[in-house]
């Protein structure tokens, strides 16, 4: 059960991120028609396309959480992300979620703890759970 669920989950993640390289995509391609008079450098373009990048993996998880409580990925595979009562704001929390999302090994935790749970969630006081 413990690995299936892991599966999921790393398959949800998955499909959110063809969604984010999409929207990656679009930001990049928005930034250069808005300055498409600019002639940037090779190294200068890998930097917007790093802020486009971020951008776009924060912007597609922290409104979709914020507002729906899921992403396309989860929608999926029925998982919703769990709010526990707390007087911290949900958007506070998922701030907090989306930005320890994106440190390296995030997934050491889910072994080592009996309720399954990442660093994202465990410092965000937030679950994970099928709908």
């Amino acid at each position: 059960m413990v690995l299936k669920q892991l599966f999921n989950r790393l398959i949800a993640f998955n499909i959110d991120g063809i969604f984010i390289v999409i929207l990656t995509y679009l930001l990049y391609c928005a930034f250069y028609n808005l300055n498409n008079k600019i002639i940037l450098k090779e190294g200068v373009n890998l930097i917007v396309l790093g802020y486009c990048q971020l951008s776009s993996y924060f912007l597609y998880f922290f409104l979709l959480e914020s507002m729906f409580k899921t992403t396309i990925g989860k929608k999926m595979f029925k998982i919703k992300v769990i709010y526990s009562n707390s007087p911290q704001g949900l958007w506070w929390r998922t701030l907090i979620r989306t930005i320890i999302r994106i440190t390296p090994l995030t997934f050491i935790p889910f072994f080592l703890n009996s309720d399954r749970l990442f660093w994202h969630e465990l410092l965000s006081n937030t679950r994970t759970s099928l709908e």
